[in-house]
């Protein structure tokens, strides 16, 4: 059986056709559809009906018994959930890993515009809940808080971390100090995106937290699904689209009534993965006043985002003083800092934005990795890679030392004009 996203997936990493010819059984009447959320270790496929329509389901590959377990027992605790949206499990041949089949998200936290105080509640509540039934979360941020689509639940996901202790074992200081951990880190994370009070006492039911971005991300239900809308339903009256000679993927947003440049691009074809790292990076490093936007344009998560436009790519400077150069590395360690690693260091996806900050652009090939995944020596060795590789472009272009300390001072000449031109 073949499907059509098999050829954008190649050599050994061809999860999909593994997948895609393992499934067959365990999916039918369903069948695999986009890419709709992808990790550093696994991947999330939406299921389609016969007709090619979006279920409410998804599948994640690969996955273990253990966290399917532990997702199992995750719902069970949360008794407002009917039995319909409960995962299961299919195991691969005779691996280890297998299938797991979840209920599918419209979104989550991270992505989200507002938050009420209710929800913030249920949120400790369904926490608490977690913690009764002996389960740490252990990887807690906004990004694993799910809106379940047909239910306007939240719910943790992504338990492939956690860690289950029995009854005899809950008043041990280990499993106590991780239950803080996990509560320290949600009000944490909903402080920093949502300004939720570090004082939860002081959260009433109808207290509405915005998302400090100010997203403005097109979520309007047509059925249980995301509106879909063209660029000029995206970018509204204001606006519209142009073009750029450079790429076909990404045109200029001029002023609708001047017809000036508005200094913003839209690029398309996104996946809501690569906008949220990107809205991560941004809010990591905040190079401009103009967060990314991301509307839904096909089903799958595939739409256009709408972001400031870049001044100038490092490639094409003439001379880049020491304390840009100082700045471009702080840069890459405040990403690393956030969790996020880039993946496709070049010259350029080095830009300066319309403030004269510098920022990482183009997010397709980035991964986010969790304040667990940053402490393993895969998350060092990758973060580490980087900050090699960003060192080596600044040498190459600039004959910027490529070890120790850089001068604020200096001022480093174009080594040569058609180096990565």
């Amino acid at each position: 059986m073949a499907y059509k996203r098999t050829r954008s997936l190649t050599g050994k990493d061809n999860v999909f056709y593994r997948v895609s010819k393992t499934l067959e059984g365990c999916l039918s009447p369903l069948k695999l559809g986009d890419i709709v959320g992808e990790g550093s270790t696994a991947r999330v496929w939406e299921l389609v009906d016969e007709t090619g329509k979006p279920t409410n389901k998804v599948v994640k590959y690969p996955a273990t018994l253990r966290e399917y377990i532990l997702t199992l027992e995750a719902y069970k605790c949360d008794k407002a959930l009917p039995l319909t949206y409960f995962p299961r499990f299919c195991a691969a041949g005779s691996t280890k890993d297998g299938y797991l089949f979840m209920p599918r998200a419209s979104g989550n936290l991270q992505g989200a515009k507002s938050i009420t105080g209710s929800e913030v509640t249920g949120l400790f509540v369904m926490l608490n809940r977690l913690h009764e039934c002996g389960i740490i979360h252990n990887d807690v941020h906004l990004g694993n808080v799910m809106r379940l689509m047909g239910n306007a639940s939240l719910v943790f996901g992504d338990f492939g971390y956690s860690q289950y202790f029995p009854p005899n074992k809950r008043d041990t200081p280990e499993f106590q100090t991780l239950k803080e951990k996990d509560k320290r880190l949600l009000l944490k994370h909903l402080g920093n995106v949502f300004n939720v009070p570090a004082n939860l006492a002081a959260v009433k039911a109808n207290d509405v937290f915005h998302n400090t971005a100010d997203l403005n991300i097109v979520t309007q239900d047509e059925g249980q699904y995301p509106r879909v809308v063209t660029l000029q339903e995206c970018l509204g009256p204001r606006y519209i689209a142009g073009s750029l000679p450079d790429s076909e993927k990404t045109v200029e947003v001029f002023d609708a009534e001047t017809k000036e440049s508005a200094l913003l691009i839209a690029k398309y074809p996104i996946t809501h993965n690569e906008y949220q790292i990107t809205l991560a990076a941004h809010n990591c490093i905040k190079p401009d006043n103009t967060p990314p936007k991301f509307c839904l344009h096909k089903m799958g998560a595939k739409g256009f985002m709408v972001m400031g436009k870049p001044m100038q790519k490092l490639n094409s400077m003439v001379e880049l003083t020491g304390e840009q150069a100082n700045e471009i590395i702080e840069m890459l360690n405040k990403l690393h800092g956030c969790g996020v690693i880039h993946g496709e260091l070049r010259a350029d996806n080095i830009a300066m934005m319309q403030g004269g900050r510098f920022f990482l652009v183009n997010y397709e090939k980035a991964q986010f990795l969790s304040e667990r995944q940053r402490m393993t020596l895969d998350g060092i060795a990758k973060m580490t890679r980087e900050r090699r590789t960003m060192r080596s472009i600044l040498e190459l272009l600039f004959s910027v030392p490529e070890t120790g300390k850089i001068s604020p001072g200096a001022v480093f000449p174009r080594s040569s004009p058609y180096l990565f031109s």
